[in-house]
């Protein structure tokens, strides 16, 4: 039982040091458009769209965003969940859930990388978010 709770206390800091840690890469703005859209959103305001995409942050690799999002017209929260079956041993995987609620009439961008700290991404997602 103290073993778990030192290996969850472990992790929330890989989460915690990773989502703080800045990155010399210049952020776009959440008005243009990427090269590549994962998926189109389009919501009506106070609607929220959950998107889960799997995580392994015990290995240092999380989903940061890369977008600087009008937080006027679009609101994200992030939680992890370590997967039921490997509880949260050191290497073990689970899911990122980003979940966004629409503020206001708008439209924007929202593009995340899978990455290490300091490290090029290894995946990258980019979704459209139309608020009507």
């Amino acid at each position: 039982m103290k073993k778990n709770f030192i290996i969850t206390l472990f992790i929330a800091g890989l989460v915690i040091i990773s989502a703080s840690c800045g990155s010399s890469k210049k952020i776009s703005t959440s008005t243009e458009k990427p090269k590549k859209i994962e998926g189109t959103f389009t919501m009506s305001v106070d609607e929220s769209q959950i998107i889960k995409l799997n995580a392994n942050p015990t290995t240092g690799f999380v989903w940061v965003l890369t977008t600087s999002i009008d937080r006027t017209v679009l609101e994200m929260s992030k939680e992890y969940k370590a997967s039921n079956d490997s509880g949260s041993m050191i290497g073990s995987g689970g899911t990122e859930t980003f979940t966004f609620k629409a503020l206001k009439k708008g439209k924007t961008y929202v593009t995340l990388e899978y990455k290490k700290k300091g490290e090029e991404p290894t995946k990258i997602k980019s979704y459209e978010f139309n608020i009507k």
